[in-house]
């Protein structure tokens, strides 16, 4: 336990790396192999005790740990990478694994060992197998195999686009290059990792993607974009021609990615789809759209709507969590929350009174009445106070007192 909680200690000075050269030769085989790991953990930071790691390679009880330590810590060594690759032909699918990630600790000095590692995702049959191969040929930008393995379903697209988020910015040519393959799949896995890239050349593909026939691939693009990206023109506005898709599962990822960077465009298609009576992907939208915040302000006025009979309690959910965002319009929505607290939503001569386990939007309506609330507000909730569920009894007595204090 102390050597691996000197691992975890941040950058190692003198006395640690002197304590843990002195561990590896240690008599207990458990406590050398603690000091081992830990010293590849600190990578580079611990080379310089790598000569006393290096003569382990000739026992045969450390020979593994010594060699996973020192490729670790960057020492290039044709038997410390002869070592790790042997294990690659292990019966053990564990040790495999093991052995295809530290060849990716390795980085250009294990390319030569791309062409074991693409047999071995080729001819792994389970998830756990795969991973390991998969993400080394990613870190060391192996392109070209790792999506053919997608192309040939040796790997599913999904397992390998997490491993395939590791491929570096430098391979970003070759990553092009397939965003016209002829797999669906493997353009979905591009599109993916092309959303972290703020270039010309790695937006003008996602444009491609996001108009991609495939509706899958479109889904991918949509999604792809990170807000941190400050994206071009060309691709904000192929993201607002995404976001009025007729197809629900473009048109969500495509307005959420759009809204950093068109906000009121984003908003009004979430708007729009969200408009749509009894479909679940109106319910997604709405949700989609309450978490924009301030952005949606383009919509801020008509977010009653949804508290008004005809009544859908899921979209008065969101849309009173989008309410939290708009103090003007949530005031101006008082009558509506009053009569949401009071258990009755009004159109002309219909009520609609809603069963008891509702109680969850009843305590949010109070909630914002009292945080907002005008005119109106305190009647409701003082009827509200004997409400059968005692959180929105609780929920009013807290509202009932801001209001009071207003």
């Amino acid at each position: 336990w102390a050597i691996a909680a000197l691992a975890e200690g941040g950058a190692p000075d003198a006395a640690t790396l002197s304590a843990l050269s002195n561990a590896v030769k240690d008599a207990d085989a458990g406590v050398a192999h603690e000091a081992l790991v830990a010293l590849g953990k600190f990578g580079p930071a611990a080379a310089s005790v790598s000569k006393e790691v290096m003569a382990l390679l000739d026992d045969p009880v450390h020979r593994d740990d010594a060699a996973d330590a020192l490729a670790r810590m960057g020492v290039r060594d044709e038997r410390v990478l002869a070592c790790v690759a042997e294990r690659l032909g292990s019966t053990d699918e564990a040790v495999r694994r093991h052995a295809a990630w530290v060849l990716a600790d390795v980085g250009d000095a294990a390319r030569s060992e791309i062409p074991r590692l693409t047999a071995l995702l080729n001819a792994s049959e389970e998830r756990w197998g795969a991973s390991g191969p998969a993400e080394a040929l990613a870190r060391l930008g192996a392109v070209a195999p790792l999506l053919a393995a997608v192309r040939d379903g040796a790997i599913a697209a999904n397992e390998a686009a997490a491993s395939f988020a590791r491929v570096p910015e430098q391979h970003l040519d070759a990553v092009c290059g397939f965003s016209a393959d002829p797999s669906a799949e493997v353009r979905t896995i591009v599109a993916g990792w092309l959303g972290d890239r703020s270039g010309a050349r790695a937006q003008e593909q996602l444009v491609r993607l996001l108009a991609d026939p495939a509706e899958n691939v479109r889904v991918a693009a949509a999604r792809a974009p990170d807000e941190s990206v400050d994206l071009l023109p060309a691709t904000v506005e192929a993201l607002r021609r995404a976001a009025n898709e007729d197809v629900p599962d473009v048109r969500i990822p495509a307005a959420v990615s759009l809204a950093p960077h068109d906000p009121a465009a984003a908003a009004r298609a979430l708007f729009e789809l969200a408009e749509a009576r009894n479909s679940g992907w109106a319910d997604e939208a709405l949700a989609q759209l309450s978490l924009l915040g301030p952005r949606a302000s383009a919509v801020a006025p008509r977010l009653v709507e949804f508290l008004r009979a005809p009544f859908a309690w899921s979209k008065a959910r969101f849309a009173m969590r989008a309410l939290t965002s708009f103090p003007s319009e949530a005031r101006a929505a008082t009558p509506e929350l009053a009569a949401i607290v009071s258990r009755r939503v009004r159109s002309g001569r219909e009520e609609v009174i809603p069963s008891q386990d509702l109680a969850d939007v009843r305590v949010q309506a109070a909630v914002l009445l009292g945080d907002f609330g005008g005119p109106g507000a305190a009647e409701s909730l003082r009827e509200a106070l004997f409400d059968p569920s005692r959180d929105v009894r609780e929920a009013a007595k807290a509202a009932l007192a801001k209001v009071s204090a207003r």
